[in-house]
């Protein structure tokens, strides 16, 4: 009678064993399936939190007018942006004295007057490249703080687009984890020229490239460079160098060091 006991008894503590492992089993699966999930939502949402800043500028003359004192009535209330605002882009005043040329402008057209649609077009020209400008810089400083790029951007006024991955194509400089190694990129996939320089006067040229990135070597930790960069000239085509983008040599981490009106500069890894 005993032993059937024990062997009753033995029979229970197997499947206890066997229940206890097959919970075990499935928390481990469950903790696993969980990580995996959140490790996706996160790339998920990262990817969604990517802000690209763009001008979505109408095409009727009196819209483009609406549109470019928006942006303009925006820039002047917003501390943060003129706080960060990069020297290399154009004024804040002289933001304001082209939207209003371009505005009068606009208005001596209904004269019928000849030659003053063509001094429209010219304010017009100069308005879009400040735009252009204007946007670049915000993007640069929407690069800084992901986590708030969308509202950086649209409290300057201008559109957002949402991206999954970052511009791989942008003139920019960043320090590598190599101390005294920057790597410079620029917009657009063809042969480059790059340039730099300690204070935007005296100028070295870099071995042009052809692609759309380059190392610079050799060069002393806390110096502070200046870096640009253009497309190739071609026959059909003379292409303009990027405004200057200022770098402040060190080595390692992602936190940028300067902005460009066109570009950005920072950190990254080798």
């Amino acid at each position: 009678m005993c032993n059937i006991y024990y062997i009753l008894d033995e029979s229970y503590l197997i499947e206890d064993e066997l229940i206890c492992s097959f919970l075990l089993i499935n928390i481990f699966l469950i903790f696993l399936f969980n990580m995996v999930q959140n490790l996706y939502l996160s790339s998920i949402k990262y990817k969604a939190m990517i802000a690209i800043a763009v001008l979505k500028m109408p095409r009727c003359m009196g819209d483009k007018i609406i549109r470019a004192n928006k942006i303009l009535n925006l820039l002047q209330n917003n501390t943060y942006l003129i706080a960060h605002w990069n020297p290399d882009a154009v004024s804040l005043a002289d933001f304001e004295t082209h939207v209003q040329n371009f505005i009068d402008a606009e208005v001596n057209t209904k004269l019928r007057t000849i030659g003053l649609v063509a001094l429209r077009n010219t304010a017009l020209a100069l308005l879009m490249q400040d735009l252009k400008q204007l946007c670049s810089m915000v993007q640069g400083i929407a690069n800084q703080m992901p986590e708030a790029a969308q509202a950086v951007i649209e409290s300057a006024g201008f559109g957002v687009k949402t991206s999954g991955h970052r511009p791989k194509h942008i003139n920019a400089a960043y320090n590598t984890q190599v101390a005294g190694i920057v790597k410079l990129t620029a917009e657009g996939m063809r042969a480059h020229e790059w340039q730099m320089s300690k204070d935007q006067i005296n100028i070295i040229s870099l071995p042009s490239t052809n692609n759309a990135q380059t190392y610079v070597k050799d060069l002393t930790p806390g110096d502070v460079w200046y870096f640009r960069m253009h497309k190739v000239n071609t026959k059909k085509m003379t292409y303009n160098w990027s405004p200057w983008i200022k770098l402040f040599i060190s080595a390692g981490g992602r936190v940028a060091k300067g902005i460009s009106s066109t570009g950005v500069s920072g950190s990254i890894a080798a």
